[in-house]
């Protein structure tokens, strides 16, 4: 919401439900404002006017971009993309906020494509500067050039851009390191509760398990599903396996959400190696600038923009650019290959770092 403010177009808030909460909501935030002096007098009344709260999916018939956010059902998107579409002009673009449910399932119904792009907005939406935006084939250039000034000019946020083949790149960054923690601490010495507690005091502001409680089991799960490509398919199956018996524990919200899992490696734990704390967080790097080069590989994203993206919406202590130089590369070329024997895991099996290294001249 607070991003609304910041723009100086016309918006109207489609809603099924709490219209007058949410417009009172809007109402303190402009007083605090205009108490603060933020900002005046006539601004206040500009954006009070400006904004519109309402539940008639019919108030958008005049809009220039809808932006679609409801929950993750791909059915109940392309429905309310298909209706969306017979009141808007031909010009309207239609953006949706999913994070990993593939755009041509949600605009498969549409009849304009050209105009149809992923927007995701990572939350807290207030506390990242990055907009992921996520092309179909048929996007134009048109659509592109909008968008991103939207983004730019409008909201004051920064974008990457990713081709079809590369859709939710960043959202899937996550579901790989959080399904390689898991892994790891199914199949090492480790235990869940270490190798979550490091992460947060060492490596991320927040937990990897803390981020998939904030987002929920059943989106979480939902990603990994639609994620499910030859490349990542085994670590994925392996994260999967605790869903099921997580989701279906009776009074689960009693019962902390690290514990669930704890106790579901606990009771079928499998150690196949031996690794200290801090070779698994080279790991978790080493996997992660894995999943970079590829992008690189096979696509004109540079390495600036994608390592400045990455530490932005994972919320690294650090730039991830500064740990590339403190790797141990022969030893995580040793534990991949390891990790490759013994799990037959395709990511693992691909592992190679060949090109961020060349690119940044560290190898």
């Amino acid at each position: 919401l607070n991003s609304l403010f910041d723009t100086s177009h016309n918006i109207t808030i489609i809603c099924r439900s709490n219209v007058n909460e949410l417009n009172i909501q809007i109402e303190k935030k402009l007083s605090k404002m205009l108490k603060r002096k933020l900002i005046t007098k006539d601004e206040y009344d500009m954006k009070k006017s400006s904004i519109k709260v309402s539940s008639n999916i019919s108030d958008v018939k005049n809009s220039d971009i809808v932006i679609e956010t409801i929950t993750e059902d791909y059915k109940l998107k392309q429905t309310l993309f298909c209706d969306i579409e017979k009141l808007v002009s031909e010009k309207c673009i239609l953006a949706t906020n999913t994070s990993s449910i593939p755009l041509t399932k949600i605009f498969n119904n549409c009849k304009i494509k050209e105009r149809c792009i992923g927007l995701h907005f990572f939350f807290p939406v207030m506390f990242n500067n990055f907009v992921e935006v996520n092309l179909l084939n048929e996007t134009s250039e048109k659509t592109i050039k909008f968008i991103t000034n939207f983004i730019k000019e409008d909201i004051n946020k920064e974008y990457i851009i990713f081709e079809p083949k590369f859709n939710m790149f960043l959202n899937k960054i996550i579901s790989i390191l959080v399904s390689h923690t898991y892994y790891m601490s199914y199949t090492t010495n480790l235990s869940l509760s270490q190798t979550e507690n490091f992460i947060k005091e060492q490596i991320l502001n927040f937990g990897l398990f803390e981020t998939v409680d904030a987002v929920g089991l059943e989106i979480i799960k939902q990603s990994l599903d639609n994620f499910n490509t030859k490349r990542y398919k085994e670590l994925f199956f392996e994260f999967n396996k605790p869903f099921s018996y997580i989701l279906s524990i009776e009074n689960k919200i009693e019962i902390n959400l690290m514990e669930q899992f704890e106790n579901y490696i606990v009771s079928d734990k499998k150690v196949l190696y031996d690794i200290s704390i801090e070779e698994f967080e080279q790991s978790l790097y080493g996997l992660l600038f894995n999943e970079i080069s590829y992008l690189m590989i096979n696509s004109t994203i540079g390495f600036e923009l994608i390592t400045d993206a990455v530490s932005d919406i994972l919320s690294f202590k650090e730039h991830i650019s500064e740990k590339l130089s403190k790797l141990n590369y022969e030893k995580l070329n040793s534990m991949f290959k390891e990790f490759s024997l013994k799990s037959k895991f395709t990511l693992y099996r691909n592992y190679d770092l060949s090109h961020v290294l060349t690119n940044i001249n560290l190898r």
